[in-house]
């Protein structure tokens, strides 16, 4: 019969009693129902993911074009004016000068704020974003960045490489402001059938357990993992640094 199973029955003694029959089927059902659960799950934080992606690309694209034009409009008048003071109003010239001042370094902050979002450099791969993710940090940081790349040309499909380039950078946000470390590497590398991706700092470290529980950005960086099929293992220990390995495979993995 399909679904069933005979198992023999013992007594006290260890005797054989008897034996009765399981039906499977209603438990092959619920494994069947978890299975398309799962499945429908993780389609649901892809697309969530993908739709988080889009809006960053909207709002950088919006800030860059509308608030950009504000910007660049606003330092014109700014120098005009300056330009028709003169040197008879010493006063006005200098607050003229603090004003177009002011609005470049409005402008840097909106050019970082823009690129934190969604960097430009991701559409030339994973290699030059992991790049220019190093020199950032290394540009506004104290701790020294190094980057290892397997090879300058790795092939990364697009929604890993968002993927890799959004745990990596929240590794290093993680470093920047828990960690107390003097160096930092990020290492790539890329096998037949998987990315691997390790981020290893030398700083204090931290319980993993017991900051699992609240951390919004470890659980992020386990569920982006988990959206691809892939593994993430977190590894650090009060005054140990912290190692944070990834595996993407090329395909989504299949629950058994």
């Amino acid at each position: 019969m399909p679904g069933m199973v005979g198992r023999a029955a013992f007594d006290s003694s260890g005797k054989e009693g008897g034996a009765f029959v399981e039906d499977l089927t209603e438990r092959k059902e619920a494994e069947h129902r978890l299975h398309k659960s799962y499945e429908r799950l993780r389609e649901l934080t892809s697309h969530l993911e993908t739709a988080r992606e889009d809006e960053r690309k909207h709002i950088a694209r919006e800030m860059h074009d509308e608030l950009g034009q504000h910007l660049t409009a606003l330092r014109l008048r700014a120098s005009m004016l300056r330009m028709q003071l003169g040197d008879d109003r010493p006063e006005l010239v200098e607050q003229t000068q603090g004003l177009i001042s002011l609005v470049d370094e409005t402008m840097q902050v909106v050019r970082g704020v823009i690129a934190s979002l969604h960097p430009a450099v991701l559409a030339t791969g994973i290699a030059a974003a992991l790049e220019w993710l190093a020199a950032e940090f290394n540009r506004n940081g104290h701790t020294v960045c190094r980057l290892h790349l397997q090879d300058e040309n790795i092939d990364v499909r697009e929604d890993r490489t968002v993927v890799l380039f959004r745990l990596a950078q929240e590794a290093l946000t993680n470093v920047a402001r828990h960690a107390a470390a003097n160096e930092v590497t990020i290492t790539l590398e890329r096998t037949p059938d998987a990315c691997l991706l390790e981020v290893c700092d030398n700083g204090q470290g931290f319980d993993v357990l017991a900051t699992r529980k609240r951390s919004f950005g470890l659980a992020g960086m386990e569920e982006r993992v988990q959206m691809l099929g892939g593994q993430i293992n977190i590894i650090s220990s009060p005054g140990a640094g912290t190692t944070i390995i990834v595996r993407l495979p090329d395909r989504p993995a299949v629950p058994t």
